[in-house]
């Protein structure tokens, strides 16, 4: 789920017996990430149903580009890097994408602690079944390279640090530095990108993502297109 929180929609999931996982991940990793899946899914376009504007900028740039600068700096990235913000302090539990990385087995099991759930398998046998590279055979363009701090390859000390200006509140609340490569300029930025998108999915300035994305009739059924309520608009809007 990719939904701003508000209180009467967390109450709308509370009363359905929904508990709160709040996933969060270093924001310049997840702006690279954006950069290498958005040219390749035209759904990105429905991320928060639009709000702030969508991902064709990103069609064809670069991390040394203009194109991804101004989008790491607008308003659809505050956006879309609020939502994690936004649930962490009514959430039972925040797993950091990089301490699941490094111990995967022993943040699953203090995630179930804080939601007071037992397994039903054993954590071992469920990280082992879903590695990367068993994970990337079923949805290829989901899962690229499963990595942290990929960013310092890429993002110029000078744009790293607009960015870490332009979106501070996401740094400071959930505690991620802003420490990329001194020496890294945007020659060797754009070859290091290259020889990285090239792993996985191979980027395609011709991808579908330069397609309008589907219609919302693909996405909700029909008898939700008039909720009654604001709490079950959103609800409708992201299940």
């Amino acid at each position: 789920m990719h939904w701003h929180h508000t209180p009467a929609f967390e109450a709308f999931l509370r009363k359905r017996g929904f508990q709160v996982v709040v996933t969060a991940r270093h924001p310049l990793d997840v702006l690279i990430s954006i950069l290498h899946f958005a040219p390749l899914e035209p759904a990105t376009a429905r991320w928060l149903e639009g709000e702030c504007g969508n991902e064709k900028p990103l069609i064809g740039a670069d991390p040394a580009s203009a194109s991804f600068a101004n989008y790491c700096l607008s308003d659809r990235t505050e956006a879309l890097l609020s939502v994690s913000r936004e649930w962490r302090n009514v959430a039972e539990a925040v797993i950091r994408f990089e301490d699941l990385l490094a111990a995967p087995v022993a943040v699953c099991r203090q995630m179930l602690q804080g939601l007071k759930a037992e397994p039903l398998a054993g954590i071992e046998e469920v990280v082992a079944a879903n590695t990367v590279e068993k994970l990337r055979p079923i949805s290829a363009t989901h899962v690229w390279r499963g990595q942290a701090g990929s960013w310092k390859a890429v993002i110029t000390p000078a744009l790293a640090n607009k960015i870490l200006e332009r979106h501070r509140p996401y740094f400071d609340d959930l505690q991620y530095n802003c420490d990329p490569s001194p020496d890294l300029d945007a020659s060797t930025a754009r070859q290091n990108w290259d020889q990285m998108a090239s792993e996985g999915v191979v980027r395609s300035s011709k991808s579908s993502a330069t397609a309008d994305p589907p219609p919302r009739s693909h996405h909700v059924s029909p008898h939700v297109m008039e909720p009654r309520s604001t709490a079950s608009a959103d609800a409708h809007r992201i299940l």
